[in-house]
């Protein structure tokens, strides 16, 4: 793995499938891309059925807050 690129990593089994998903925290989309594809010990037998960047709830919930008092 390409060292100090990523805080935490969540590894899971979906119930029922063969499939896992995987949970990243990576500093930006390019670094995600450089793990996905040659940092990772898999990489060359990985696949990928989606890849989708997540946001914190916490900071999703101050932008709301944001918005409002900005109107009220």
């Amino acid at each position: 793995m390409i060292s100090g690129t990523h805080r935490s990593t969540t590894l899971d089994d979906i119930s029922g499938q063969r499939r896992v998903i995987a949970i990243l925290e990576a500093p930006d989309h390019d670094m995600l891309d450089r793990i996905a594809m040659a940092g990772l010990p898999m990489a060359n037998y990985l696949v990928f059925n989606s890849v989708t960047p997540l946001r914190k709830y916490e900071s999703f919930g101050q932008d709301i807050d944001n918005r409002w008092s900005a109107l009220g």
